[in-house]
């Protein structure tokens, strides 16, 4: 055995460094650092990758870096090279990752693991992982800057394209499913807040574009396309003239529809396709604020329309979201 030998390969010391400096990543993350080196780069592989089994990045590049610098011509080094990448990635230097799988893909073109697609997979779902989630504190992420979206999703698109048969492609495309939805998220953010009457079409065409992101439908937009087509429209979602509100929204068993209006009403629950799932009769109700529960525990989770409407042609829409 080689005992706490230091020599790494310049080009990886910034890796290694920077993964130094970083604390314990995840739940159970054995994150010591400490490293024995064996005599071959094949037992040192082998310690590389045993490190990042049990999640401890910094040993990991440090086994991958020494390899590279005293075994410059094994097949070894050149695995160690896109070793290192999926140290970085694992301690959520998502950036450098990215770079470092874009390297091996440029000097390694050939390589097994750039021919099965797996280097420019983790290149998306880097991107990916770099996508922050909403928080109490912070406005919505559909609300934020779309660019890690928006390359993950070129991303990966490219990938599923040009690797057909890649081990990776199912879970690429269920990555591609959440990316979609945030897109068509964000665009209808962007439409709420962009819409003036008369700009109907424009905010309609705008967002039907991510109608299917990647291939994959996306209920948001779909959506969007029964509201500005069809009978309730997009003038009836931002002009309501019956007040509305809903609560639980997200709602699981039942969500209570609270609304202003009088006379003969009735409150119907739209899926998606601009389907009828849900149609209560109100019958007659003064003027004032009155209440209603709808019975959401045998709809699919998704997102939903409610619409009331009264015998004037008044109406108001809201949408739900089911659990």
């Amino acid at each position: 055995m080689i005992s706490k030998a230091k020599s790494c390969g310049h080009g990886l010391l910034v890796a290694v460094a920077a993964l130094m400096a970083l604390p314990a990543v995840g739940c159970g993350s054995a994150q010591t650092g400490s490293v024995e080196y064996s005599v071959s780069a094949q037992r040192n592989y082998e310690k590389g990758l045993e490190s990042l089994k049990r999640e401890d990045w910094v040993a990991a590049a440090k086994y991958f870096a020494f390899i590279k610098n005293r075994f410059p011509y094994s097949k070894f080094a050149t695995l160690s090279e896109l070793r290192v990448a999926d140290a970085e990635f694992g301690a959520e230097q998502y950036a450098e990752a990215i770079d470092g799988y874009r390297v091996f893909i440029r000097l390694h073109p050939t390589h097994e693991m750039v021919a099965n697609g797996y280097a420019s997979f983790r290149i998306g779902e880097a991107y990916y992982k770099q996508l922050t989630g909403d928080s109490w504190i912070l406005p919505p992420a559909s609300e934020g800057d779309q660019s890690a979206n928006e390359d993950a999703a070129l991303e990966l698109t490219s990938y599923v394209e040009k690797y057909p048969q890649s081990p990776y492609r199912e879970k690429a495309q269920e990555i591609l499913r959440k990316v979609g939805k945030k897109l068509a998220d964000h665009e209808w953010y962007a439409a709420q807040y962009y819409w003036k009457p008369g700009a109907g079409s424009y905010v309609a065409y705008n967002y039907i574009q991510n109608e299917t992101v990647n291939g994959t439908p996306t209920g948001s937009a779909s959506r969007l396309r029964y509201l500005g087509g069809n009978s309730i429209g997009l003038d009836e979602l931002f002009g309501n003239s019956i007040g509305i509100d809903l609560a639980p929204n997200p709602a699981d068993e039942s969500a209570l529809v609270t609304f202003s209006t009088q006379g003969n009403s009735t409150i119907e629950v739209f899926n998606d396709h601009g389907q009828v799932v849900q149609q209560l009769a109100l019958g007659h109700k003064a003027p004032g604020i009155h209440q209603e529960r709808i019975d959401t525990s045998s709809l699919p989770a998704g997102l939903y329309t409610v619409v009331i409407r009264s015998a004037t042609g008044d109406q108001g829409v809201k949408r739900l979201m089911v659990q």
